[in-house]
């Protein structure tokens, strides 16, 4: 771009026009080199910006737009009276000699600034605001300080950004709290620790007497950081074994767990137990499982056929029981496609014991990425080791 002469003392402006394509992830950030010529003279120079801006305003009206914590003595709260808006962050209510936490761990991309807005109305001197960044305390505010925008530095790599608000022991002035409104932050990848997902969240399954039988749920990780979990059987009971006992599930990943059922010597009844799958982090998810055992015997109970018996419910969304049936034992092979005749996934490729049986598709494909609502068809074989094969298809429908 030429800007033409420009006088002694004076200046002139460039203005460059920049577009983002939308494919670019919210928050990369993009490296701009600027060069300066005049005659012999020259400069150059680098800078960085980020793509839209990651901003956390608590419109939402909740704490969901990001994944905060809460420590001390009360957590902080939605409030009116933003700076911009109408929501903004409130500290908590607490008493003398106490504090109210709000934090956030964060991996900045590239070095920049962190911004944020704030108000403090507390006892002058003594109950301050204080913010923190990898527990180094920035700054404190105390007294009636209106709201004010305040701008730090932040490298590039992991970091807490933490607010206090601290009581001393006596004495309250003022409204006796603080807020934080429109908080930017420099591009980032927000670290959330790992959320447990189970589907189904209670197992129900019926057999005869003498009979073995199985079932399926589905292990995901809907949180961020990676999952370490382990399964147990609190109550070790012998008529109920599972195929996998710990993994490691990144964020949008899956496992499928093999719930095997053995009612041999069982008398009829109701049978329960659960799972107990823990994150490694301190929490825990409960699945009760419930195993109703009929009175009648082996022979009456034992399927006659081997058939596809459909799945339920049809239409479904977002989970579908297939259910099948084994005279004998058998090598099987349970897939779905979609309507073009393309292979979607394959849930079942193995040797099972004759018996009734319930296997769960949750509508994803063999990356465990979701499909599309439209039709889709269960394609069931089997080869027994003295009655030949056997093959069936059956329509199924997702609806979103």
């Amino acid at each position: 771009m030429d800007v033409g002469q420009i006088a002694a003392q004076n200046n002139s402006n460039a203005v460059f026009a920049i577009s983002a394509d939308q494919a670019i992830p919210f928050g990369t950030s993009v490296t701009f080199d600027l060069s300066i010529v005049s005659g012999s003279y020259y400069y150059n120079t680098s800078f960085s910006k980020s793509v839209g801006i990651i901003v956390e305003d608590f419109e939402s009206g909740d704490f969901t737009a990001f994944p905060w914590e809460f420590t001390q003595d009360a957590d902080w709260t939605i409030s009116t009276g933003a700076q911009e808006g109408t929501y903004c962050a409130k500290s908590g209510a607490i008493g003398n000699n106490a504090s109210t936490n709000i934090s956030i761990e964060i991996d900045v991309l590239t070095d920049g600034e962190i911004s944020f807005y704030r108000t403090v109305s507390s006892e002058a001197n003594y109950d301050y605001l204080r913010f923190f960044i990898d527990n180094s305390q920035m700054e404190e505010w105390g007294g009636d300080v209106g709201w004010g925008e305040e701008t730090y530095s932040i490298s590039a790599g992991n970091h807490t950004v933490e607010w206090r608000y601290v009581k001393d022991q006596a004495v309250t002035g003022g409204t006796d709290c603080a807020r934080i409104d429109f908080i930017t932050f420099p591009a980032l990848t927000i670290i959330s620790p790992p959320i447990i997902d189970v589907n189904p969240t209670i197992v129900n399954s019926e057999l005869g007497m003498n009979q073995v039988g199985e079932e399926m749920i589905e292990l995901s990780n809907i949180g961020g950081e990676v999952l370490n979990y382990t399964i147990t059987l609190p109550d070790s009971p012998e008529w109920l074994e599972i195929d996998i006992v710990n993994g490691n599930l990144a964020f949008g990943d899956m496992d499928e767990i093999t719930l095997s059922f053995d009612t041999n010597g069982l008398e009829a009844g109701q049978h329960t137990s659960s799972l107990l799958i823990e994150d490694g982090l301190g929490a825990e998810t409960t699945v009760p499982v419930i195993l109703n055992v009929s009175g009648t015997g082996i022979i009456e109970n034992m399927p006659t056929v081997t058939e596809l018996t459909g799945n339920y419910p049809n239409p479904f969304n977002p989970s579908t029981y297939i259910k099948f049936s084994l005279k004998a034992e058998s090598k099987v092979s349970l897939e779905i496609f979609n309507i073009r005749g393309q292979r979607v996934k394959t849930l079942v490729e193995d040797e099972m014991q004759a018996g009734y049986h319930s296997v769960v598709w949750n509508g994803t494909d063999q990356s465990g990425k979701h499909v599309s609502s439209g039709v889709y068809f269960t394609k069931f074989g089997t080869v027994e080791e003295n009655n030949g094969k056997y093959t069936s298809v059956k329509k199924i429908i997702l609806l979103k």
